[in-house]
This record gives C-alpha cells, sequence and structure tokens, in this order.
C-alpha cells in the first residue's frame, strides 16, 4: 500500500504540470505555468486520489501493510508491528494539509508503532526507508518529538537488521 500511496503521489506532480510541457531533443522545459484556478483544480483532484486510496486502506487493512486486492484482505503476518504505510503516509499529510488523516496516523505512532519483530521478520530496508524515512521527515517537518523518539528506536532495530561480516 505504501508503494500505491508513493505512486499516487509521483503521477499526481506530473498531473500537476503535464499540460505545460513541451520535448525539444530529449530535454523537456515548461512553456507556461498554469494559473492558480488551474493548478488549484489539479491540486484537488490529487487530493482527492490521495483520499480515495487512504479511505480504501483504512477501511480494509488498518495497521496492515498489504491488501490483497481480489479479496481486499490482508496477511495475518503483517498486523499492527509493522505499519510502514502509516508510518511513510506522515510527511505525505503534512504537506498536503491534511490534518485529520495527519493525527490519526500519529495516534497509531504513539499507541501502536512496535518493531520488536523487525529482525525475524522484514528486513533493514523496509525499517530504513519506511520507518527511519517516515518518521526523520515527519519530525522535520513538525518539531514533534515523538517521531524522533520513535525513529531513534527504529534506528535501533536496524542496527540488529544490519549483520557486518569481517
Amino acid at each position: 500500500m505504501a508503494s500505491i500511496i508513493h505512486t499516487l503521489l509521483f503521477v499526481s506532480l506530473l498531473l500537476l504540470f503535464q499540460k505545460n510541457f513541451v520535448k525539444t531533443e530529449n530535454v523537456t522545459t515548461p512553456t507556461t505555468l498554469p494559473s492558480a484556478t488551474e493548478l488549484a483544480s489539479r491540486q484537488g483532484f490529487i487530493k482527492n486520489m490521495t483520499l480515495d486510496a487512504w479511505n480504501v486502506y483504512k477501511q480494509h487493512a488498518w495497521g496492515y501493510d498489504k491488501v490483497l486486492p481480489e479479496t481486499n484482505r490482508t496477511k495475518e503476518w503483517d498486523k499492527g508491528e509493522n505499519g510502514r504505510t502509516i508510518v511513510s503516509s506522515l510527511p505525505t499529510f503534512h504537506l498536503m494539509g491534511l490534518t485529520k488523516q495527519f493525527n490519526q496516523d500519529r495516534e497509531w505512532v504513539k499507541n501502536e508503532h512496535n518493531l520488536s519483530r523487525a529482525d525475524n521478520q522484514f528486513g533493514a530496508y523496509v525499517t530504513i526507508i519506511h520507518h527511519l524515512g517516515g518518521l526523520l521527515s515527519t519530525y522535520a517537518l513538525t518539531g514533534d518529538e515523538l517521531f524522533f523518539e520513535e525513529s531513534s528506536r527504529s534506528g535501533l532495530c536496524t542496527k540488529k537488521q544490519i549483520r557486518f561480516k569481517k
């Protein structure tokens, strides 16, 4: 689900400016910027796409990380202790001004975020990209100490996951 949110964000950014680009000799340059009205319309569209994806995630997979698309079910081993979709979405929601969704995610991090199974359930890559990245980005954007504390815990899990060969 995190990759869906990230893909939506990327596609959304492309949609903001797609109508105003001209390709010249393998170089894409803007011809004009969208008007304020057009920009607001595109931003609203992007926000709605993000909310639609998030509402489906919340309905079918809150606390999990994978939704099986044919059944709208999740895998039991993903429950709760990972939450990478929730953590990864924090900076996006903050930047998009989606306060309600941001606050719901923050409460989940405060009450449920737990990487105690990190060393045997998923790898350092997931912890670094989703947990450290999401939490540190959110801390940088908000200054909220909760995110710094949780990123520190995530960093300790990463240290356990990485094995150096001598």
